[in-house]
């Protein structure tokens, strides 16, 4: 039976031995609006309503997001944005200056209609096109849109790691935020337990900066 040590070693290998272009950084749901809660498992649609959803903690997480893409960036990963989206909605109400990044030709924009990623859209595909393995994750609703996000990628085959500096829980609602912020320990436990990664961004950038020039699969 591996111990603790082992298998965090075996998914740090996994994660960081492969060459940059072929790890992703995700941003999850920094946008400043959402759906309702109430509507949400009805689906999304001409009637859906939405809400202000940024709170002060995530336009600060969101701005330390967008001073650490740019430099993740360089190192040769590709960034993309998910984003929760309905008509009339689009990447420009993405937080902390997200959606100026957004729209460079190094970013890809991923709507997203419902709390994982990977459901209703076509992320897997253009992702595992590009030949992306691995996902840092980074982003708001650790509880629910990032959690979701995390445990489908990692059915799907991805390595996963979470920067830890970078995630947030996000609710304007006292009541549901109250509740998301005790729970959100239990969340990341989960994924660990799944088998994500958990690291930090500047460790993260140490890593991709001081990598071996390995060859692209």
């Amino acid at each position: 039976m591996l111990s603790i040590r082992d298998t965090f070693e075996n998914r740090s290998t996994r994660f960081w031995n492969v060459h940059p272009s072929q790890i992703a950084h995700l941003v999850i749901d920094c946008q400043k609006q959402t759906m309702s809660t109430e509507l949400m498992s009805m689906g999304r649609g001409p009637d859906a309503v939405f809400y202000t959803y940024g709170t002060t903690e995530t336009e600060s997480t969101a701005e330390k997001i967008a001073t650490q893409a740019p430099k993740l960036g360089q190192t040769g990963i590709l960034t993309g944005i998910a984003f929760s989206t309905s008509d009339g909605m689009d990447i420009d109400t993405a937080c902390g200056g997200l959606h100026k990044l957004s729209h460079q030709e190094t970013y890809l924009q991923l709507p997203k209609t419902d709390a994982s990623l990977f459901k209703g859209s076509d992320a897997e595909t253009q992702l595992k096109d590009r030949g992306i393995k691995n996902l840092l994750i980074s982003g708001a609703n650790i509880s629910i849109c990032v959690y979701e996000t995390v445990m489908d990628g990692l059915a799907k085959d991805f390595n996963i790691a979470l920067m830890s500096d970078l995630i947030t829980e996000n609710q304007q609602r006292h009541s549901i935020a109250l509740v998301r912020a005790l729970a959100t320990p239990l969340y990341i436990k989960r994924m660990e337990k799944a088998g994500a990664l958990m690291t930090d961004s500047d460790t993260a950038l140490s890593r991709l900066q001081n990598q071996p020039q390995l060859v692209a699969a």
